[in-house]
């Protein structure tokens, strides 16, 4: 299984590590980091659908 995120730096919270413990329960997960441009977000747009933040229902 594979998802991203994007998101800013005060959204990682409790919640954010609590709903990725659930989803890679009792899996090695490798995670990274890098800063987004705004010329790779505006790439991305048009490529990918956009998902609400992990600490919003939908």
């Amino acid at each position: 299984m594979q998802t991203l995120y994007k998101l800013e730096p005060d959204e990682l919270n409790e919640n954010f590590l609590q709903t990725l413990k659930l989803l890679f329960a009792g899996k090695t997960v490798e995670i990274s980091v890098r800063e987004v441009s705004p010329a790779d977000e505006q790439n991305d747009m048009a490529g990918h659908p956009t998902f609400p933040p992990a600490n919003e229902s939908g």
